[in-house]
């Protein structure tokens, strides 16, 4: 959502909020925490509690737009964790059928994961109607079944369950720094949703290229080395050892900045030593122009 210029990836989450945690495997437990959060809010409150609100105010009116939620859902949780920013074209069946039967394997085997993701996913998104006979329901006592008959019974409050089940339990994972290959995967659908190395403004694209490193060091002729510290949790820079420089700061510098190529240049997001050498530039403008 844009709401006040700026980009909200959950109800009182916006896109920088997460960027600026800089996440990494490497970063301390109290930011993933954070990020987690972020992730939880926006899969929380755009998914799950809607489709709560929608089956408890009437589930034989709201179903269909419930399940409608649900089967997003479960393509956005798979994507998650398998670190895809969308799923490969031509390859939709079989991600959400592995999905369904790895991680709900106590509701689908391979038949009902292929049927659910053809009568009830596919019928739905692009159709607006199950397909193949298939129905959804709310007073049974199974999640998912197929009559003998051939047609396939959906529970959509059983659904509901098993699918926010799978997200507490998926979230638990993610605080586990064991789970090294499930975080990278995580950082990977988070930085796409984020758009993180896609910034809007020369400013976001010269900090990213400077945060994607928290120390660097430039080595320049005639001139002694130039070196830049990621500090205070990725919102600031330290520049050579010692003057400190913050985001903000130097998006005013910039309105003073006279080389247009050189802006350009960074509004591409790429050449980074040049942007590094103009950060420096820029730095110098600051202390001269007593912006900081």
């Amino acid at each position: 959502m844009f709401t006040n210029n700026r980009r909200y990836i959950a109800e009182n989450e916006t896109r920088d909020d997460y960027i600026a945690l800089d996440l990494r495997l490497s970063s301390p437990d109290y930011k993933w925490s954070r990020a987690i959060e972020i992730m939880r809010n926006r899969i929380k409150g755009r998914y799950l509690d809607p489709m709560n609100v929608l089956i408890h105010d009437n589930v034989n009116k709201n179903g269909f737009a419930a399940m409608a939620l649900c089967c997003l859902l479960i393509e956005t949780l798979m994507q998650f964790r398998e670190g895809l920013p969308m799923t490969p074209s031509g390859e939709n069946l079989d991600y959400y059928k592995d999905f369904l039967k790895q991680q709900i394997g106590e509701v689908f085997n391979t038949q009902k994961a292929s049927r659910f993701y053809k009568d009830i996913r596919c019928g739905i998104l692009h159709s607006a109607q199950t397909k193949n006979g298939s129905c959804l329901t709310f007073d049974t006592n199974y999640v998912v079944q197929i009559q003998g008959n051939g047609v396939m019974m959906v529970n959509v409050q059983g659904m509901y369950d098993v699918i926010d089940g799978y997200f507490e339990r998926y979230c638990t994972e993610l605080v586990n720094t064991q789970n090294v290959a499930l975080r990278k995967n995580f950082i990977n659908k988070m930085d796409d949703i984020t758009k993180k190395w896609d910034g809007d403004r020369v400013i976001d694209n010269l900090w990213f290229a400077i945060c994607e490193k928290e120390n660097i060091r430039i080595e320049r002729e005639n001139r002694r080395p130039f070196s830049f510290q990621v500090v205070s949790d990725g919102k600031a820079l330290k520049i050579n050892g010692g003057f400190r420089i913050t985001k903000e700061q130097i998006e005013d510098a910039l309105y003073y900045w006279p080389n247009e190529r050189a802006i350009l240049m960074l509004d591409r997001g790429s050449f980074i030593l040049p942007i590094l050498q103009l950060c420096h530039n820029i730095a110098d403008d600051i202390i001269r122009k007593k912006i900081a």
